[in-house]
């Protein structure tokens, strides 16, 4: 036994000289550098990953983006932004249809914007300001790990895979850049609450205040909710774990009252944007269900078919597809490349997923190798209680991304929780899994560094047999890849989503060419995958064996992050030539036949073209980009009564056109109205390149003295609208009884001067005549004025508005002025000139405590 022991010592002296088991960079650099290298190597990845982005005028492109784009002309006008759009949906609050205004008064978050400018501004293309947000998190989670004791490499490691990893990167590639926003800040947050457990300091509090500010300025209140609720769990689970120690319990209170101050006053700094939120839900689709739905005899229960239940789950993640954290193909994937005979060789996109979602755009992966490692630090390292909270929340939010698949917690949540049932897409919780997962991956690789030490053979035994029956899995694959093809074809093949996908290929002939892209695509990833771990558990058994040194162990593991994560990642990254983006803002030529009409009145159009850059012609807001105001467009927060209208009457009403102004359409091709539709007073004035555009004369102005109100309901309203049964001009309905005069034909109302948030009109009333306004009712901010007093505005034919004007000449003025948008600004600055001076007083306090230290200890 000694003689053994001796040997083993030997052994280890001679392989001391080795460079693969001596090297050791934490022994070489001080803290400081290490922090600058590791953000200089972050920086680089991403220079590469995205160097098409960078440096070769490419870029992404997506509806979303396109919508983003829409913005600009908008904000040029206004300098900056707007409090109300008009120009979609008959109008609603700017900050829900992406607008927003210009927030100077909270200026944390506006130096931050303005950093991520000058970061775009160093390229060409300016989409690159928004991977500052993915190397913020990739930086944030290397700061937490280093706060866990993690060395540079390891807190490298996990920096990399959480900014890498598909359901986080994803985001930038289809212009999703808000929900970016909060989730860079997480780690940090996280990194301050295990601080406050030991001791709460002023610069910590103001830091972790501005880092809330910042997490709520994404302003996605969906991957906000999430957020919270990871700290609710952190919350509760180490009240329960605390529970017998007094102490370790009142500093997790005084962590708990430390957050929620940070929080109320991050809240603070954002009080305009989510007072207007708070105001505007209950009028919107996310408030409301449909009229439809209102109305209906079932009863609301998902097993009924609930339409506000579905639209709620449609993204709903299932069991199976658990599978796709360790084989990213293994339901497909999301967007990939093809190229091949099934396009003649030409390189084309191509989604292959057929899980029950509708579609991704990529998987849900977060790299093989950061999967098993996190499994590996659960099982090796249950007795640490972070690592019970980390995988106690993970299991919580994959249940609950199960949505309708698995519905014990998720319908818990959904009918219990608040605001829990105004969010759509289960799966997007998963996002927490993306964050969290190679937090635990970089324990479980500390977990086996620290083992080397402590000598422990059954962690050495543990790693051993992994890399053995990895290794066997891998060898099986290849074995048996025949069967694998063949088992996965099947699947394809058999699933609801597959079929119609190949029954569209089958006419062709060329289904099996689709069959053998996606089956050769997952099988290679199950045999490099398992490669991959097999590789890396065998280099844990090197370094345990003292084979490889500590960092070069942790070298080895980052290559095969990177490797697999840019392979994986890489396969959703569609570019795109950026000038092709720009082009699409070549002005079309119906909006220039439009234009070129001269049309000095307010109106609206209407396009019903299929194929409009950012989606169809009735859900794109592109035409906000030329200024034009449309029925239709495109937002996750629509005004309720717009889509009721959409949900009715449809798209195509005649009395739904003159009541609201539609005065232009634009299709694909000529439309014999009045043969097919028996439809009077369209006349084409413009046919180009399949573009016509047609005016429709009947319209009427956007505002007009109405004769009669009737009351009816909001169904009934939406049904004598569909029947085309009243004459708008004659007819407004109401849910309440107004008393008016019908005017006679003396009377008239025109628009004197048109602006987002305030509309100018001079009026002459015959009697108490009723005014109708054809855009958006919202009594949340608007109000309106004759003659400088402040009158009522009422709500008619369901979602529109209206006054009462007296008799003789008025000034009647319509303004948007929310007060809780003036509130805010007056919050927001305070607090945040109060957070400047935390930090300025929380640095001193510091370097004073630093300085006393020092003189202790040169006095001792």
């Amino acid at each position: 036994m000694a003689k053994t022991t001796k040997t083993h010592v030997r052994t280890v002296k001679k392989e001391q000289k080795s460079f693969l088991n001596s090297f050791e960079m934490d022994n070489v650099l001080s803290s400081r550098n290490q922090i600058f290298i590791s953000a200089g190597i972050i920086i680089l990845l991403f220079l590469i990953f995205f160097a098409p982005l960078f440096f070769g005028g490419k870029t992404f492109s997506s509806g979303d983006i396109t919508t983003m784009n829409s913005y600009d002309s908008i904000r040029e006008k206004y300098n900056g932004g707007t409090l109300w759009n008009p120009y979609i949906f008959c109008g609603l609050p700017s900050q829900f249809s992406g607008v927003g205004y210009s927030r100077w008064f909270d200026f944390i978050n506006t130096s931050y914007t303005h950093i991520r400018i000058a970061f775009g501004n160093l390229f060409s293309n300016n989409y690159t300001q928004h991977i500052v947000f993915l190397i913020v998190l990739a930086l944030t989670s290397f700061a937490f790990m280093r706060y866990k004791k993690a060395t540079m490499l390891v807190s490298l490691l996990v920096g990399i895979a959480t900014a890498f990893s598909t359901g986080i990167i994803v985001f930038v590639f289809i212009g999703h850049i808000t929900k970016l926003y909060t989730l860079s800040m997480f780690p940090l947050v996280l990194l301050f609450l295990l601080k406050f457990q030991e001791k709460i300091k002023l610069l910590d509090f103001a830091l972790l205040t501005i880092a809330l500010s910042l997490l709520f300025s994404g302003w996605h209140i969906q991957v906000i909710f999430y957020v919270i609720f990871a700290l609710i769990v952190y919350f509760i689970f180490y009240f329960f774990k605390l529970l017998k120690d007094k102490q370790a319990l009142s500093r997790l209170f005084k962590s708990g009252f430390a957050l929620l101050f940070a929080a109320i006053l991050a809240l603070g700094i954002s009080y305009d944007i989510y007072a207007q939120m708070y105001e505007y839900t209950d009028y919107s689709t996310r408030g409301e269900k449909s009229i439809i739905e209102q109305t209906s005899a079932k009863p609301e229960d998902h097993s009924e078919g609930s339409q506000f239940y579905k639209y709620a789950t449609d993204w709903s993640f299932s069991p199976g597809e658990v599978m796709t954290f360790i084989i990213p193909s293994y339901y497909g994937y999301g967007y990939s490349l093809y190229k091949g005979p099934l396009t003649n060789e030409q390189e084309t996109e191509i989604n292959t997923y057929f899980g029950q979602m509708p579609f991704v755009d990529v998987a849900m992966y977060m790299g093989v190798l950061i999967f098993f490692m996190a499994l590996f630090a659960m099982i090796t390292c249950w007795k640490d209680p972070f690592v019970k909270y980390l995988t106690i929340l993970i299991v919580i939010s994959l249940l609950i991304s199960f949505g309708r698949t698995f519905t014990p917690i998720f319908d818990l949540m959904f009918f219990y929780f608040p605001f829990f049932d105004k969010f759509r897409v289960p799966s997007m919780i998963l996002t927490l899994i993306q964050l969290t997962m190679p937090i635990l991956a970089g324990i479980g690789v500390m977990r086996i560094i620290n083992a080397k030490a402590e000598n422990d053979q059954k962690l050495l035994r543990i790693v051993k047999y992994a890399a053995i029956g990895f290794s066997a899995v891998l060898v099986l694959s290849v074995l048996l890849s025949s069967p694998l093809k063949s088992g996965f074809t099947e699947r394809f093949s058999s699933s609801e989503k597959g079929g119609q996908i190949l029954g569209q290929l089958r006419q062709q002939g060329i289904e099996s060419m689709l069959t053998d892209y996606a089956a050769g695509m997952f099988l290679s990833d199950v045999i490099i995958n398992f490669l991959i771990v097999a590789l890396a558990f065998w280099a844990s058994y090197g370094y345990l064996r003292n084979k490889l040194s500590r960092d070069v162990f942790a070298l080895i593991l980052i290559l095969f992050v990177v490797i697999d994560l840019f392979r994986i990642s890489g396969r959703g990254a569609r570019f795109n030539e950026a000038a092709l983006n720009k082009d699409q803002f070549k002005q079309p030529d119906y909006i220039t036949a439009i234009k070129n009409l001269n049309d000095k009145e307010p109106y609206r159009l209407m396009n019903f073209k299929q194929s409009v850059a950012g989606g169809s012609g009735l859900q794109t807001n592109y035409h906000m980009y030329f200024l034009e105001q449309v029925f239709g467009g495109y937002s996750g927060i629509k005004p309720r009564t717009y889509q009721d209208y959409v949900d009715v009457v449809n798209f195509f009403n005649p009395t739904m056109w003159r009541m609201l102004n539609i005065k232009y359409f634009i299709f694909d091709q000529l439309v014999p109205f009045e043969q097919q539709f028996k439809l009077s007073g369209m006349n084409l004035v413009f046919s180009g390149n399949q573009s016509y555009v047609y005016e429709y004369a009947n319209t009427l102005p956007r505002v007009y003295f109405v004769d009669s109100i009737k009351v009816a309901k909001p169904l009934e309203i939406l049904n004598a609208v569909k029947e085309n049964s009243f004459d708008p001009k004659h007819v407004a309905y109401s849910e309440t009884g107004i008393s008016i005069d019908k005017p006679d034909s003396s009377a008239k109302v025109n628009i004197t001067n048109y602006t987002n948030d305030k509309i100018e009109l001079s009026a002459l009333a015959t009697g108490n005549n009723f005014m109708f306004f054809g855009d958006t009712y919202y009594p949340n901010g608007w109000k309106a004025y004759i003659d400088g007093n402040e009158t009522k505005i009422y709500e008619v034919n369901h979602g529109f508005r209206g006054v009462i004007i007296p008799t003789g000449n008025h000034k009647v003025i319509f303004e948007y002025a929310p007060a809780s948008y003036y509130i805010g600004k007056i919050v927001s600055l305070l607090i945040s000139i109060f957070l400047v001076f935390g930090v300025a007083f929380g640095l001193y306090l510091n370097i004073r405590e630093k300085k006393k230290l020092l003189t202790t200890t040169a006095e001792i």
